[in-house]
């Protein structure tokens, strides 16, 4: 591995590698999940959700990731710590979902499309691959990377603290 895929990585990650187990590694597959799937599918049940991965895999393509299971964290607190006349975890629970749904699935798209294109799709056969470099060159960076990239800059909102009880 050293010598052939991490020939050009620096020396520190490579001496890490050669200083690796390699009974130690495992590997997983990237894992997909459909935009209509995040915005149609069964999120929760009752007091019971998913967050981060769970709810939005998605590629590294946007470096999103991360930054999407911060903010399902704030927003479920939020909602689960929310004074509504008649609050229940299964409230906070949907109203969580509820606001989440549409941001989840948009970065999904995002970063599936910009993992597809952006190498210019090299395993897709020649008018096929063509279309894609000429979608990619003249539409994508143009028009629909902008709003991708505005996606770093999204503001949830802050964690505020429940107000003090009575008594």
């Amino acid at each position: 591995m050293t010598d052939n895929l991490g020939r050009h990585l620096p020396e520190e990650f490579l001496d890490v590698a050669r200083h690796s187990d390699p009974d130690n590694l495992t590997w997983a597959p990237l894992l997909y999940r459909a935009p209509w799937a995040i915005l149609t599918g069964r999120a929760a049940r009752g007091p019971v959700t998913v967050a981060g991965d769970a709810f939005h895999p998605m590629t590294p393509d946007m470096a999103q990731g991360g930054c999407a299971a911060r903010e399902d964290a704030i927003v479920l607190a939020r909602a689960l710590s929310s004074r509504s006349p008649s609050p229940s975890p299964a409230d906070g629970v949907a109203a969580y979902v509820a606001e989440r749904r549409g941001r989840a699935a948009w970065i999904v798209a995002g970063a599936y499309l910009s993992g597809y294109v952006q190498p210019g799709s090299p395993s897709a056969p020649g008018v096929r691959a063509a279309a894609v470099k000429l979608f990619r060159d003249w539409i994508f960076y143009r028009f629909v990377f902008p709003l991708l990239a505005d996606t770093m800059w999204f503001d949830c909102g802050d964690l505020v603290a429940p107000p003090p009880r009575d008594g």
